[in-house]
């Protein structure tokens, strides 16, 4: 009740000791969401890269 319930990076469903999948130091329901969340982040490191090329520093 009062304890800490991790929960699926990508659909946020709660997860126990039986259903977790964990990589990267994060928690995940199935595979499919662990590699999911590899896709939107290197997504992210690609967007993040190309608007920092446009600043003077």
């Amino acid at each position: 009740m009062f304890g800490f319930t991790k929960h699926c990076k990508i659909c946020g469903i709660d997860l126990n000791k039986d259903n977790v999948i964990k990589r990267f130091g994060k928690s995940f329901c199935s595979d499919e969401h662990a590699n999911q969340y590899v896709q939107l982040r290197q997504q992210q490191q690609k967007d993040d890269s190309t608007r920092r090329r446009d600043g003077c520093c």
